[in-house]
């Protein structure tokens, strides 16, 4: 009997350490920054997008983004050939996280809900960072991504981020993009208070000003 206990709880012992190892998962190189680029509205803006790989080079889709002109089908979606879809022949400015920092964990999060974003195949949005279906007010807590139609680049980010609890944009009561709130969501709902440039200068700590 002693022997049997033994090996069940050796076995427990296994089985925790596995379950461990494939849920607590750390990111690597520029997995889970936000990366920014300028040459928006005649150098007036910036684009940006989330590093899904750990360098340009890993693999030929490192970036997800919310893609405005240039497609034939504007949504979020991955970068292609490399970070040429991403860049579109303009300067990169940097790679960014939010202001009060991220563990390698939490950048793997952002990784994860970013994937999640780009498979939706979410419409592009102009005006605001973000659009839901307003038929969840009062029946969830959260925004998910089945509820999200519309997206701009910075409100990919945004939402990333804030997904997973790391504030980016908004103020002590509204800052949480992902809350299924008409608040938040009227918060990040305008076109001058927010934008990609003002996201990286105003919200966000740069990291890098290299290309990843």
């Amino acid at each position: 009997m002693k022997k049997i206990i033994s090996t069940m709880a050796c076995v427990a012992i296994f089985i925790m350490l596995i379950t461990n190892q494939t849920t607590v998962l750390a990111a690597v190189g520029s997995e889970g920054y936000a990366v920014y680029r300028d040459g928006v509205l005649n150098g007036l803006n910036w684009h940006t997008g989330i590093m899904y790989d750990r360098t340009r080079t890993y693999s030929s889709l490192p970036v997800i983004q919310a893609s405005g002109s240039g497609y034939y089908v504007s949504y979020v979606r991955w970068s292609h050939t490399s970070l040429v879809s991403f860049m579109d022949g303009q300067n990169y400015i940097g790679s960014y996280v939010p202001k009060g920092g991220i563990s390698s964990a939490g950048r793997d999060q952002v990784k994860y809900v970013a994937n999640r974003l780009a498979n939706d195949l979410i419409s592009y949005k102009s005006m605001g960072q973000l659009a839901f279906n307003q038929n969840i007010l009062g029946t969830k807590t959260y925004i998910t991504y089945e509820d999200i139609t519309h997206m701009r680049c910075d409100g990919v980010v945004e939402y990333c981020y804030e997904f997973n609890g790391y504030r980016v944009y908004g103020d002590d009561t509204k800052w949480n993009i992902s809350k299924a709130n008409i608040n938040n969501y009227n918060h990040h709902d305008v076109a001058l208070q927010i934008n990609p440039q003002v996201q990286a200068n105003s919200y966000m700590t740069k990291v890098s000003s290299v290309l990843p």
